[in-house]
């Protein structure tokens, strides 16, 4: 029974406690978090007491073709706070492009700010897909994140990305691409999202 000892009360995000009203180490279930989260509070703040599936594309794809303009292929409200002071965002995408020595570009957006831009395809690329990254770093509003290497993965000359984007609010997170050249095709097959 749901307030039994043992048996967390469960909330929604927004009905939930301030952290600093219960005692700490107080455990909660948040219902519309992922497929249901447990958060523990430390007095403060709310934390993760494990990594929270935030968002997936599921089976829908989403096509850009034929334009070299920026175009938006995914979008989440990130709830404010569910980062924490030192949570990492880790998104995971996958795509299929045409197979030509022309760039292809995605963004990651915190709001407005583009936090990263990784540069993919090229001559022998038919697919891509990523491990990207962006870490607060004590504060709620200050990140660094991935940047340059094979979509977040391995060595590169870029230097890591920061950006101050406020998670203690809800923000929109958006992925964009752009293709260098016209009558190429760049399609989002996948997108995993998940709160660590």
């Amino acid at each position: 029974m749901q307030g039994s000892i043992g048996v967390p009360l469960e909330y929604t995000w927004a009905t939930k406690p301030a952290a600093s009203s219960v005692r700490a180490n107080h455990v909660i279930f948040v219902t519309d978090i992922g497929n249901g989260s447990y958060f523990i509070s430390d007095g403060t703040y709310w934390k993760k007491v494990h990594p929270v599936k935030l968002y997936t594309t599921g089976s829908t794809t989403t096509a850009v073709t034929n334009t070299t303009a920026e175009t938006q292929v995914a979008s989440f409200t990130l709830p404010g706070g569910v980062m924490g002071l030192n949570g990492i965002l880790r998104l995971c995408p996958m795509f299929s492009q045409t197979n030509s020595a022309n760039g292809k570009t995605l963004r990651i957006k915190l709001g407005a700010a583009t936090v990263i831009t990784q540069a993919f395809g090229g001559a022998g690329s038919a697919s891509a897909y990523g491990i990207l990254t962006i870490r607060n770093l004590n504060s709620q509003s200050s990140q660094k994140s991935t940047q340059g290497g094979i979509l977040g993965v391995g060595t590169t000359s870029s230097a890591i990305g920061t950006s101050a984007a406020d998670t203690s609010a809800d923000i929109t997170v958006s992925l964009t691409v752009q293709m260098g050249a016209l009558a190429e095709t760049v399609t989002l097959e996948h997108l995993f999202v998940e709160v660590l």
